[in-house]
């Protein structure tokens, strides 16, 4: 099924799709990659697998 935008599509307004802005230092980001990595692991491997097969 190809999806598609119809007006019915409730979309987030400006006001929450703000967010405060977090000090962190780019090695703190990249060793908490890993573990969000890992947490994801599973619907990232079902995600490709769908993508597959709807291109074979």
């Amino acid at each position: 099924t190809i999806m598609s935008f119809t007006n019915d599509l409730k979309l987030p307004t400006y006001e929450e799709l703000e967010c405060p802005v977090v000090n962190i230092s780019s090695p703190a980001l990249r060793a908490g990659s890993f573990y969000l990595a890992k947490h994801c692991d599973l619907q990232f491997k079902e995600f490709m697998l769908c993508r597959q097969v709807r291109m074979e």
